[in-house]
């Protein structure tokens, strides 16, 4: 088995699992038309796979990984790193350790725990036993020495208040909010490559869901990144490495994010 890296419209999505390159290629035009069924038939030109595969050293450790890279997807914004992509790669490992494992089985070569069903039941137990988040209610948003309490506005799909006045739907927090949900991750830094500075940090936004409940936080920074260009990295409490995520998106946020915290 091969992991092939690939990208969707120039940004790097992760990998699909394959034999062969052509099979990695249908494999990736079969992803990009789940993700993005409105662009039906234009995949072609927009997907573009590495030519180089690598050998994958250890399916069921691919897994293990992948699963943790779904569950901290997701627990950090709905909707990160194409979960249902990365499940379908998850379940292909398992099924290609799986196979080899009653092969072993059968040869009477099979060692108890070390990748039967316990094995692959704590490969994949990350994405099987996640717990459903709360409805996000409340953000506390903070900008340096600077911060500001929204609401959610029930009656309102998406919609957000000040604290203050938590009648008063307020559009312009309401639309940053939906960009800050926006965030997509690009990969996991295991190292920033430096300390981040507080002159990095772009915005922390404390959630909570009903009955003052704490859901934890996310911190947003902007450091260098290859060329000079800025990158954005997020950080919450339930990932243990850092997150990269899609710039143009973290650009908006940090664009607007003075028409909700304004400086005074």
């Amino acid at each position: 088995m091969k992991r092939w890296q690939v990208q969707f419209d120039g940004a790097s999505v992760g990998a699909v699992y394959a034999e062969t390159h052509e099979a990695a290629r249908k494999e990736a035009l079969a992803a990009y038309a789940r993700v993005h069924p409105e662009r039906e038939g234009s995949a072609e030109g927009r997907v573009k796979v590495d030519r180089a595969g690598a050998d994958v050293a250890s399916e069921l450790g691919e897994a293990r990984q992948l699963a943790n890279e779904v569950y901290e997807g997701l627990r950090l914004l709905p909707g990160m790193e194409l979960p249902a992509e990365k499940q379908r790669s998850i379940i292909l490992l398992l099924e290609a350790v799986a196979a080899r494992t009653d092969l072993e089985t059968m040869l009477g070569q099979g060692k108890k725990g070390a990748s039967g069903d316990n094995a692959l039941q704590e490969a994949a137990a990350s994405v099987l036993n996640q717990l459903e988040a709360d409805e996000v209610k409340t953000a506390k948003v903070e900008r340096g020495t600077l911060s500001r309490s929204l609401v959610r506005v029930e009656e309102k799909k998406d919609g957000w208040a000040d604290a203050q006045s938590p009648a008063a739907l307020d559009e312009t927090a309401g639309n940053w909010m939906s960009k800050l949900e926006r965030l997509r991750i690009v990969s996991f830094v295991e190292n920033p490559g430096s300390a981040l500075a507080p002159e990095s940090s772009v915005v922390r936004v404390e959630l909570g869901g009903k009955g003052s409940r704490k859901l934890g936080f996310l911190e947003l920074y902007k450091v260098a990144g290859e060329g000079g260009k800025p990158k954005f990295l997020v950080k919450t409490e339930y990932t243990r490495w850092y997150a990269e995520v899609i710039s143009s998106v973290a650009e908006q946020v940090e664009q607007d994010l003075g028409s909700v915290v304004k400086l005074q």
